[in-house]
C-alpha cells in the first residue's frame, strides 16, 4: 500500500471542493451534493482512474468475498461505493469504498462499518467502539496499525508513485493556480490504470485478512441479542 495522509480524528467535519461547496468527509453532505453528479466525481480522483478504482473493486468483492452486495443509497457521496452483508438479523456488515476527494491524488480508501440498521453516517473512530457504543464506522487500516509505514500517517492506496509525508502536504495545501503543476506529478492516466489493479488487490487483501474476521466476530456477539 501506498501514499500517506495526516491522520487526524479531530479534523473539521466538512472540506471544500474546487467549486466552493461543502462536503463532509464521512459521506454527509451539503443539499447540492446530488446534482451535477458527474461534475462533482470529475473533480476527485481523475475519473478515468477512479472508475477503474470502482469496477476493479466491485469485480474482486464480488468474485472473492461474494456475501458482500452493492448497495444503492444516498448515504455517500457520489462515485464512492457502499456494499453490505446481513450477518445476522441483528448486525449489517458494510464496506465503502472512498475515492479521494482531493483533485490532485489519485488515491482511494476502504472503511468498515458494523450497525443493527443502515450505514452509519458518524466519522470514522477507533475499531473496539463497535464493540461499547453500537454502530461504528471506522478505516480498514486501524485494524493493522501496527503496520503502518509511519506513526500517526493513516496510509491510502495510491495508484502511482508515494508521497512522503511532506509532498502529502503539499499537495493538499497547494492553491488553487498550481493545480497544473501539481498534475505533471501525477502518473499519466494510461499508465496510472495499469497499477490499479495490484493497488485494488492489496485492499481486498487485507480486508480478508483483517476486516472479515473483525466482522465475524461483532456478528457473533450480536447473534443472541433480541
Amino acid at each position: 500500500m501506498d501514499g500517506y495522509r495526516v491522520n487526524q480524528e479531530s479534523a473539521s467535519r466538512f472540506h471544500k471542493s474546487t467549486d466552493g461547496r461543502n462536503y463532509s468527509y464521512d459521506g454527509a453532505c451539503a443539499s447540492p451534493i446530488r446534482q451535477a453528479h458527474a461534475e462533482e466525481i470529475s473533480k476527485t480522483m481523475r475519473a478515468k482512474i477512479a472508475k477503474a478504482v470502482r469496477e476493479v473493486f466491485a469485480s474482486k468483492l464480488r468474485n472473492e468475498i461474494p456475501q458482500f452486495v452493492l448497495v444503492e443509497t444516498q448515504r455517500t457521496r457520489p462515485g464512492d461505493r457502499l456494499f453490505s452483508w446481513r450477518m445476522n438479523p441483528n448486525a449489517n456488515a458494510y464496506i465503502y469504498l472512498f475515492i479521494s476527494p482531493k483533485y490532485n491524488q489519485d488515491r482511494f480508501s476502504v472503511e468498515l462499518a458494523c450497525s443493527a440498521a443502515e450505514f452509519p453516517m458518524q466519522m470514522p473512530r477507533e475499531p473496539n467502539f463497535c464493540e461499547q457504543n453500537g454502530p461504528i464506522r471506522f478505516r480498514l487500516p486501524r485494524l493493522y496499525k501496527d503496520q503502518w509505514p509511519k506513526k500517526n500517517w493513516e496510509p491510502m492506496w495510491e495508484v502511482g508513485p508515494h508521497d512522503t509525508p511532506r509532498e502529502a502536504i503539499s499537495r493538499v495545501v497547494a492553491p488553487r493556480h498550481e493545480v497544473g503543476k501539481i498534475q505533471e506529478g501525477l502518473l499519466p492516466i494510461e499508465q496510472a490504470i495499469e497499477l490499479v489493479e495490484p493497488q485494488v488487490q492489496d485492499a481486498i487483501n487485507k480486508i480478508r485478512r483483517f476486516g472479515i474476521p473483525f466482522f465475524q466476530k461483532i456478528g457473533g456477539q450480536n447473534s443472541g441479542k433480541a
